[in-house]
């Protein structure tokens, strides 16, 4: 009763069983480089690349600063050959100073600012709230040294809403975080 398969595997003359033993061994071993090792070594050599290309980036934000200063000036132009009032777009521009001071104070504290959006404003209390979101990267340290700064600098500002993690390409901390501003109502018209 035994199958045709391995009556004829037990017909074969040793060296012949080893050999083909060894091919089908060789062959089990390629399909599981294929399958299991090949694509996390493509993404190890892809995230080396990537983390290359961060390191690479400037940490310098000044081009931004210069070019929010003529930015500002420019709007103020258009607003004044409009005759638009000058509190017309006071409260984003407010908005957009203390992101920029947020990213100064990341700066200082070597906390690398990826992007920063304003949020839509809305009353909370008696207060406007000014809010928006940050994302940088940086390390524990850095990032309680600059969060303790904001606080100090900006006795207005509270962080609503952290999201801490680890990124495992640049070995930092990977922050996303809700920043709020609040101003008395009468200030923000």
């Amino acid at each position: 009763m035994t199958s045709p398969l391995i009556a004829r595997l037990g017909a074969l003359p040793p060296r012949q069983f080893h050999l083909l033993g060894a091919a089908i061994m060789l062959a089990v071993a390629a399909l599981l480089w294929s399958a299991l090792l090949r694509a996390p070594m493509a993404q190890w050599r892809q995230a080396q690349t990537e983390r290359a290309r961060l390191a690479a980036l400037p940490n310098d934000a000044r081009p931004l600063d210069r070019r929010y200063v003529e930015l500002n000036a420019h709007v103020r132009a258009l607003e004044a050959g409009l005759g638009m009032s000058a509190d017309a777009g006071s409260a984003d521009r407010r908005q957009l100073e203390l992101i920029g001071m947020v990213n100064r104070s990341a700066q200082a504290h070597g906390v690398r600012v990826l992007g920063a959006a304003p949020t839509p404003a809305r009353v909370v209390a008696s207060f406007n709230e000014m809010a928006f979101e940050v994302s940088a990267a940086g390390s524990y340290q850095q990032v309680a040294d600059w969060l303790a700064d904001l606080e100090r600098a900006a006795p207005n500002l509270a962080v609503a809403q952290l999201e801490l993690s680890h990124n495992p390409v640049s070995e930092t901390r990977d922050i996303k975080l809700r920043i709020a501003a609040y101003f008395p109502q009468e200030a923000t018209r």
